[in-house]
């Protein structure tokens, strides 16, 4: 679609809601007093109205659907790489065309529709597809990612796609891995009527049956003839593959009446593999139209069915995020309505009673399609989860510290702000339930992070999390990032404290050129000391000096710590460094010179219990090799592990 069509189609479906909001009221009150309103226009209001809103709004679907995919495209690759913190989704490709259907602009959906432009329903639940609704269901325990079907152009609107490298079978062994580190495994029990199309779907069921525990599986269910195909030649394809022991016995279609929608239950495995097919029979629930028995259902039916799916998954799924609507945003529509109650109050007296009328009417629904949409934030929070596993090291007391505050705003980054969002970490970086209320201070200005066509920007700053009862806030002021520190990402070398021995110059000045590619390269050190002699330089100030670093470290790329020093100040740093920064963001480097040995050791025996509690013991010193100033350097994998380089030292 070229954007002179978009343009066009955008602004009759404006001007087809703005009838809808504002001229409908006008003519039921208009047609209640006599002579208002001509009849003609009434009756030409009252056809053309709904029927373009209709039409609009089916158009606007298909390009929310096709601008979701395009997006969606362009977001990278969406491969799942950790460990039981994701459901993967598995399906028969030629199923997708199913569950890419989505409500049709007729019968009682155009209620719906109706209810939608006045706030009372998301719009963003009506235009999804199938697919994106039982995705969104399932992102309460889990981020869904699916495999993509190879050569599609465009993602449909659900899951994230992502997609298998290794071609021919070589396939199996990618998704096998995949399928054993899944938190939860997803498996549309549907397929055609082609037997070769479902080879890899009852495959991958057959991997899950031998990899994954009963809890950890579950088949969804959408049709009664694909399902019935399924269980058939499911049953055949794993008593081949798995001659010692038998499949589960799938249940047959349950006799109940059947259910409106696409989705019609699931299937879950107990202890021993018994199969038990859950029916959401949506049939039988209440409602005005088909979307609000849909709610119902869910509410009644699947969530409670999906809180108990929970208990039984391994790990926790935490919340982590917190959105609202910016406050200049609320600002602009406060004042908006404010003009126009001042206009109508002067206007008062010229306007005939049918508009008396109709004006309490319009603004009420201006008021509550405002207030329905500020709250999409709370809906958007329900399925950005994050999975917290209990042999996580090292193991945290899921208390919030930290917080990464991003806002966006339009046009530009002065422009007015429209959303907030707030994602909340505990003092290993890792996400934790965002608390309801909770006080912060600021760790450094806002910078921007991400700039999107239109002139959308959007902006990061970082937040401390003040405890309860904490009266810091009032009194003090949060610690000024250094401007140096914003421009550009850096690599920071921490000398020891000043009560420490301060090392030899020559290894900074060594370090720099190598550092220094693709990041600016920084020296901390006391102001009052001996100053750095390359020309990055971090001074910190001698009475607050803890505070300075600890504002600096998390807007550091790097931070090279030389293990020298056994000052209580030294500690200190160190163990901020290890409580702010993931592992791959800090570097001992060990130290040459005569006095190396002793060194090493006096700092290993002052920050052994700071390391304990990251589960590291660190190296022996390596023997002295070719370069003069450094023997050579700990690096840390993920879960801290301490590796030793010395390759060209």
């Amino acid at each position: 679609m070229d954007d002179r069509r978009l343009l066009a189609l955008i602004l009759l479906y404006a001007a087809s809601a703005a009838n809808a909001v504002v001229y409908l009221p006008y003519w039921f009150f208009g047609s209640l007093v006599a002579g208002s309103i001509p009849w003609y226009l009434s009756v030409l209001l009252l056809l053309v109205t709904p029927v373009a809103l209709v039409m609009t709004t089916a158009e606007m679907r298909g390009i929310f659907r096709h601008r979701s995919s395009l997006v969606a495209a362009g977001t990278g690759d969406q491969t799942p790489t950790g460990d039981r913190d994701y459901v993967l989704y598995l399906r028969a490709f030629d199923v997708d065309g199913e569950l890419s259907r989505h409500d049709e602009m007729r019968g009682t959906h155009v209620l719906s529709t109706f209810a939608s432009h006045f706030g009372l329903h998301d719009r963003l639940q009506l235009e999804a597809t199938w697919e994106a609704r039982l995705t969104g269901l399932f992102d309460r325990l889990g981020r869904v990612a699916a495999v993509g079907r190879p050569g599609e152009p465009l993602p449909p609107v659900g899951g994230r796609r992502f997609y298998l490298h290794a071609e021919g079978e070589n396939w199996k062994t990618e998704v096998s891995e995949l399928i054993r580190r899944a938190r939860l495994v997803v498996l549309v029990a549907g397929v055609g009527q082609d037997p070769a199309s479902a080879a890899g779907t009852l495959w991958e069921y057959s991997e899950a049956l031998r990899l994954l525990p009963p809890s950890r599986l579950v088949l969804a269910v959408f049709g009664r003839d694909g399902y019935e195909r399924f269980r058939v030649r499911a049953t055949e394809y794993c008593s081949a593959r798995a001659e010692e022991s038998l499949p589960p016995d799938l249940p047959h279609w349950p006799e109940r009446p059947t259910s409106p929608y696409p989705f019609h239950g699931v299937v879950q495995f107990g202890p021993g593999w018994e199969a038990e097919f859950v029916h959401f029979d949506a049939a039988t629930t209440r409602g005005l139209t088909p979307y609000s028995r849909w709610r119902r259902t869910v509410r009644t039916q699947i969530v409670p069915w999906l809180e108990a799916r929970e208990e039984v998954l391994p790990g926790t799924a935490v919340l982590p995020a917190r959105g609202r609507i910016h406050w200049q945003l609320k600002a602009l529509a406060a004042v908006v309505l404010c003009l126009a109650g001042v206009v109508a109050a002067f206007k008062w007296q010229d306007y005939d009673l049918a508009r008396r009328l109709a004006l309490p009417v319009i603004v009420a629904t201006m008021i509550a399609v405002i207030v329905r949409q500020s709250s999409f934030p709370s809906g958007w929070r329900r399925t950005e989860v994050a999975v917290r596993l209990p042999d996580e090291e090292p193991a945290s007391s899921g208390v919030p510290r930290f917080v990464n505050e991003f806002v966006v705003r339009w046009p530009g980054r002065f422009g007015l702000g429209i959303m907030v969002t707030r994602w909340y970490l505990d003092e290993g970086a890792r996400f934790v339930d965002a608390p309801r209320r909770c006080r912060h201070e600021a760790l450094g200005r806002f910078w921007t992070v991400d700039r999107w066509a239109g002139g959308g920007v959007q902006r990061l700053r970082m937040l401390r999390v003040i405890p309860a009862g904490s009266s810091r806030a009032l009194f003090l002021r949060a610690p000024e990032v250094p401007e140096v520190l914003r421009r550009e990402p850096c690599a920071l070398y921490l000398r020891p404290h000043p009560d420490d021995p301060c090392p030899s110059s020559a290894v900074e000045t060594g370090l720099e050129p190598v550092l220094s590619i693709g990041a600016q390269f920084l020296v901390a050190y006391t102001r009052g000391t001996s100053e750095p002699e390359v020309p990055g330089r971090l001074p910190l100030p001698a009475a607050d000096r803890q505070t300075a670093l600890t504002a600096a470290f998390p807007h550091c790329r790097l931070v090279l710590i030389p293990a020298v020093g056994a000052s209580p100040g030294t500690v200190w740093q160190v163990g901020e460094v290890l409580r702010l920064l993931p592992p791959s963001r800090v570097k001992l480097v060990l130290l040459n010179g005569e006095e190396a040995d002793a060194d090493y050791a006096r700092f290993r025996c002052a920050t052994a219990e700071v390391f304990a509690e990251r589960d590291v013991t660190l190296p022996d010193l390596p023997p002295a090799g070719e370069n003069p100033l450094v023997r050579g350097v700990v690096l840390f994998g993920d879960d801290w592990s301490p590796h030793l380089w010395t390759a060209g030292l």
